[in-house]
């Protein structure tokens, strides 16, 4: 898959865009897929975690969302910016082959591959249409940014 855009993910207050694609404040698994094709890897989360959810992997671009209910929804989407490492040891959780070479924009923020874990603290506190932002850090770096969907009423 070949990036179309400046940004991999740019969050706004119009909503999210992935590679392009302006998905608003609601987006569905669908348009994941059409901005970045079909995943690598799609992986059932283990039923006693959350029953019905997979975790769509997509290797080359660093990059894993979690859906439900047969990708009718989509609960966040995570860029892992360094990868090879365990992050959540308990879950299992799957992590693309490759970290993302792209660049992330959150409001006026930009995180990419190889920001310091300091600078980037303050993307968490960005809260535009209900999504939730949510950084980890490994060696002092940004390891992931997991972007949050607007709760569903």
């Amino acid at each position: 898959m070949e990036l179309c855009s400046e940004y991999l993910l740019d969050l706004t207050a119009d909503g999210l865009s992935i590679n392009g694609l302006p998905c608003g404040v609601t987006p569905v698994p669908a348009q994941v897929m059409e901005a970045l094709g079909e995943p690598s890897r799609i992986l059932r989360v283990k039923p006693e975690i959350a029953a019905n959810r997979e975790r769509w992997v997509f290797d080359e671009l660093g990059i894993a969302a979690l859906v439900e209910d047969n990708g009718a929804i989509l609960h966040d989407i995570c860029v892992y910016f360094e990868t090879g490492y365990e992050r959540l040891p308990e879950l299992a959780e799957p992590m693309p082959k490759q970290a993302c070479s792209g660049t992330v924009r959150l409001g006026r923020y930009r995180l990419r591959r190889g920001v310091s874990f300091a600078a980037a603290m303050q993307v968490e506190s960005v809260r535009l249409n209900g999504f939730r932002i949510l950084t980890s850090e490994h060696e002092d770096r940004v390891a992931t940014c997991d972007i949050a969907m607007p709760l569903l009423s």
